[in-house]
């Protein structure tokens, strides 16, 4: 079920991407981040006091005469018997906004996919980065980032990101920047390359954080990615020459933040 919920979303936007005009491109990445996030605009949850002393807060999933299930907004689901609760309660729920640092060290990995059409046989390679951040405030973060992907070959991204921060209830949107160069791990096997230089890179993106616990956060994220490899080659008619690879693409990314 989880794999058909992201995968079959990713694999439509991937199609309108490929066979729209740019402008409508546009229109495509905001319905592909208002899929994924979730709505922000409850203000009460369903609260399960335990004869133990213990609170929980979420949504009511299941009650009965028996069974009480609550679903918390992290997705963990708790079980009480009927005769474990002190009472049920509606009440104001308690934000979680305060756990999300205004200032330090920020700490992004994700992982995704960059897809769309390509020079040779990878659609959508696959991409894991790590981002070091500095939050000055609550609107800005600057630092430097360090990954690895499957394009033409394997590379290394090396660089420096920007976010601006906007806060919106209990999460933060931000929009992101990153400029750098993607270091050649290797070589294509193609016999004529007989060195692969790597090439710039920049993404910029527009996403999501939302805290699941005191100094941690899921990120969602969705943008565009612009890529160069460079290549020397060889062969027997043209002798040496240089060809260059370039990737236009759309960046789905999901992580994770600690600050």
């Amino acid at each position: 079920m989880i794999y058909f919920i992201f995968t079959q979303p990713i694999l439509l936007l991937n199609h309108l991407y490929k066979n729209t005009p740019a402008m409508k491109r546009i229109l495509i990445i905001l319905l592909a981040l208002t899929y994924f996030m979730p709505a922000s605009s409850q203000k009460t949850c369903d609260a399960v006091y335990a004869n133990d002393g213990s609170i929980i807060r979420g949504k009511i999933t299941e009650q009965n005469d028996t069974v009480v299930k609550i679903m918390t907004c992290c997705g963990s689901v708790f079980a009480f018997r009927t005769k474990e609760i002190l009472r049920i309660t509606t009440e104001k729920c308690i934000t979680t906004k305060a756990m999300i640092s205004r200032k330090g060290y920020m700490n992004f990995t994700s992982m995704g996919a960059l897809i769309g059409s390509t020079e040779n046989d990878k659609s959508a390679p696959f991409s894991v980065l790590m981002e070091h951040n500095y939050r000055f405030n609550k609107s800005i973060a600057l630092g430097g980032l360090i990954g690895f992907e499957q394009l033409n070959e394997s590379v290394m991204p090396l660089g420096a990101n920007m976010k601006l921060f906007l806060p919106a209830g209990n999460s933060d949107l931000y929009l992101g920047t990153s400029a750098g160069y993607s270091v050649s791990l290797g070589k294509p096997e193609e016999t004529e390359i007989k060195k692969a230089n790597g090439g710039f890179m920049f993404s910029t993106e527009i996403g999501i954080i939302i805290p699941v616990s005191a100094g941690s956060a899921i990120s969602i994220a969705i943008g565009y990615r612009y890529n160069e490899l460079h290549y020397e080659l060889n062969n027997w008619y043209m002798g040496d020459y240089k060809q260059n690879n370039t990737y236009n693409r759309l960046m789905i990314r999901f992580g994770i933040s600690i600050f």
